[in-house]
């Protein structure tokens, strides 16, 4: 007999995700699962060692949480970010049973129904860490017109929310190993990215199009 969910309930990303929502990009529109200024929580809750996905939305003015998806294809979801339409792109790292493995992907859940849906599946050399998981790190992606970019343990990735394509953007020694404890990364312009070092020391800004690192606020300082 498992444990009851409330006492078994893993708060992924806590870290990073306080200001994900709190400026966030969209208009309130009726029948959305949550409103601007709320915190999406991804959440796992283990079940009889089984993991179960959740993904929560979080009032910071009245401390009240509701959730907005739970189980289904959400297993072991990291980090969230919002689609312009106000759809939901979670980030689950590689989860693994005794008979099944799930890779690392990336799933869509409907604002305003808590539908959930496969956008893509991230390739093990994509993920380096942990044979193509993130390795429970939070991870805090970044959404940019219709792709999605995500900082790994080598690099940042490209995640096309259309077609589901993966590429790699950015691979350099200075982006290995999570920044600060968090893969994080953060759209700074309509071109450009800003994540830390391995070390969380030195904020990098990477160029979209060229994968190219500088250092921001010192011009022409190539750090790759």
């Amino acid at each position: 007999m498992g444990l009851s969910r409330r006492s078994l309930t893993r708060v992924r990303a806590l870290a990073l995700v306080a200001a994900l929502l709190l400026t966030a990009p969209i208009a309130r529109a009726d029948g959305l699962l949550y409103k601007p200024g709320d915190i999406i929580l991804p959440l796992v809750t283990y079940v009889d060692n089984a993991a179960v996905g959740e993904v929560v939305d979080f009032d910071p003015n009245t401390l009240n949480s509701t959730p907005i998806a739970t189980g289904d294809l959400l297993a072991a979801p990291l980090g969230a970010a919002l689609d312009a339409n106000g759809d939901i792109l979670v980030v689950e790292e590689q989860y693994a049973t005794d008979t099944t493995t799930t890779p690392a992907r990336i799933l869509r859940i409907d604002g305003h129904s808590g539908a959930q849906s496969l956008v893509a599946d991230l390739p093990a050399d994509a993920l380096a860490s942990n044979n193509g998981s993130i390795g429970g790190v939070p991870c805090n992606p970044a959404r940019l017109g219709s792709s999605l970019y995500i900082r790994t343990s080598e690099g940042i990735i490209e995640v096309d929310l259309d077609t589901g394509s993966v590429s790699e953007i950015a691979k350099d020694g200075f982006l290995a190993g999570a920044g600060s404890g968090i893969f994080f990364v953060t759209a700074e312009t309509d071109s450009t990215l800003l994540t830390f070092t391995q070390a969380g020391h030195l904020l990098i800004r990477v160029a979209v199009a060229t994968g190219q690192l500088n250092r921001p606020g010192i011009s022409g300082d190539s750090v790759s």
